[in-house]
């Protein structure tokens, strides 16, 4: 999400309290979690074997390796927020995502599976976030690729990350005609 001044300055003018404004930017990422599975579903309804096996550009993953990434990085994206809960700073495993696609599963296995995955986990995902109390955002990690992130930075990163893969999913139907 690009962060451009005129916006800066609305949301800014809404509220003095600058702790608002992140709670409400962090409802709003949560509720982009919570939407992400129908958003998904919809994407990838009515398509064939054959359109979910049409990578969405040269070099690039399958409608089918796509959802079964979505499946495999917000199982981690969970896991790694639970570890930032629970422990004291944590160094975050990162994982070699092209590999995760190439394995048979992902290439191979119907995606319904891994609509489920993301369906529950993402219930189970919100109901954590919306429980949590004000002081866990700030709580923190290290990525070995990103360094230095909070609770909050992951929350971002997994709401955008979820849009950025059912955008490219419509953007294939519509260059398709599907």
């Amino acid at each position: 999400m690009k962060n451009h001044a005129n916006n800066n300055v609305a949301t800014k003018s809404k509220s003095d309290n600058p702790g608002n404004t992140a709670m409400t930017a962090r409802q709003d990422w949560i509720s982009r979690i919570r939407k992400l599975p129908e958003l998904l579903q919809d994407a990838v309804k009515g398509l064939d074997d054959q359109q979910l096996n049409t990578a969405y550009g040269d070099g690039k993953w399958t409608i089918l390796q796509l959802v079964h990434h979505l499946a495999d990085s917000h199982m981690n994206g969970f896991v790694r927020m639970k570890l930032v809960l629970t422990e004291d700073k944590p160094t975050l495993k990162t994982y070699e995502q092209d590999e995760w696609a190439r394995t048979r599963d992902a290439q191979h296995y119907p995606l319904l599976s891994s609509l489920h995955i993301i369906s529950g986990l993402h219930e189970r995902w919100c109901n954590l976030l919306e429980s949590l109390p004000e002081n866990a955002w700030a709580r923190k990690a290290i990525h070995s690729e990103w360094g230095e992130v909070t609770l909050e930075n992951l929350l971002k990163n997994y709401a955008e990350h979820g849009e950025l893969h059912v955008r490219r999913i419509m953007e294939l139907r519509e260059a398709k005609g599907w």
